[in-house]
């Protein structure tokens, strides 16, 4: 029986990093019995993003719909169908918040014989609540200026419930079929992360190939200084910013502290939200039942201390 590996996210988990990845070197994961799909994976090798698109009737904010539907299921199909490798892969955390029972039944009516498993990386909530705000404001989403950080993540609080959406993924493919994973959001190998779920030899993760040198890059966090001035300019409403925007990101650089929006206090008061939630998730999915997911990439005495850099830089 072929094994369908599907990554469905979430965001800010390492995924573009993860996607890069696995459309440059999709000739070496073959070669170890992988097959990486390369249908709806064009033009900028983002991972299965159109594809999955198609299956979410209900996209989140700065998630344009899908602009061929029939093709790229007609494509993705055909590959699968001719497909014989023992492993493929699909990824894109486009898969998360889209219609689960939808993307089984189409596998089914493709390839009855696969079974499928599948990938969730998840995040401490706080911090993927700030990354992704982060990223929002970076790339200007329309919408998004009515909000600021805290009515963000008032607005979306049903994004970070983890065990919500792995149980409606579980549910539609069957006990058993989901694998959750905590990001690491203090580590610096989000390939390496990926790569140990999936059925790769021993001796193939001994020697990962490289991460493409440009893989992140647009995903890369701003400092402080830049994600205001960005935050200003998309409040201001200026239909054409992308002329402004890259000036001032090349204007205010990538010196001076990151764009740390809240303080360990709230962090802790914003985790405490989802407690359920992620006592649940771990309990289910991770041998245990723990309060807190962890792995954030900044200490609270860190965070702190950053927040009191950035606030005497910017003077309040």
């Amino acid at each position: 029986m072929t094994t369908l590996y599907l990554h469905i996210g979430h965001s800010k988990t390492g995924t573009t990093v993860q996607q890069s990845w696995l459309s440059a070197h999709r000739d070496w994961l073959a070669g170890h019995g992988l097959h990486y799909v390369l249908a709806a994976d064009k033009p900028n090798h983002g991972g299965h993003r159109q594809f999955a698109k198609g299956f979410n009737n209900d996209l989140p904010p700065g998630i344009k719909p899908a602009r061929a539907v029939a093709e790229d299921r007609a494509a993705v199909a055909a590959e699968l169908v001719a497909s014989d490798a023992e492993h493929i892969l699909l990824s894109s955390e486009n898969f998360l918040l889209a219609d689960a029972e939808a993307v089984r039944d189409f596998l089914k009516q493709v390839r009855p014989d696969l079974n499928v498993r599948l990938i969730y990386f998840v995040r401490s909530q706080d911090e993927l609540a700030e990354s992704q705000f982060n990223q929002l404001i970076k790339v200007g989403v329309r919408g998004m200026e009515q909000y600021n950080f805290f009515e963000f993540v008032d607005r979306f609080s049903d994004y970070f419930e983890f065990y919500a959406h792995a149980r409606r993924w579980e549910d539609a493919f069957g006990e058993g079929s989901l694998r959750v994973e905590v990001f690491n959001a203090s580590g610096q190998g989000p390939v390496m992360d990926l790569a140990r779920l999936l059925p790769l030899p021993e001796a193939a993760m001994a020697d990962l190939p490289p991460v493409p040198a440009s893989a992140g890059r647009e995903n890369r966090s701003l400092n402080m200084q830049s994600f205001l001035a960005l935050w200003m300019l998309n409040r201001a409403g200026i239909d054409d910013r992308k002329l402004v925007a890259k000036a001032l990101k090349k204007k205010l650089g990538k010196d001076g502290p990151p764009a740390l929006l809240f303080d360990s206090g709230w962090g802790e008061e914003f985790r405490a939200r989802y407690v359920e939630d992620t006592r649940a998730l771990t309990a289910r999915y991770c041998g245990a039942a723990r309060d807190d997911l962890g792995c954030r990439r900044y200490s609270d005495e860190e965070r702190d201390r950053i927040r009191a850099q950035m606030k005497a830089l910017l003077g309040f």
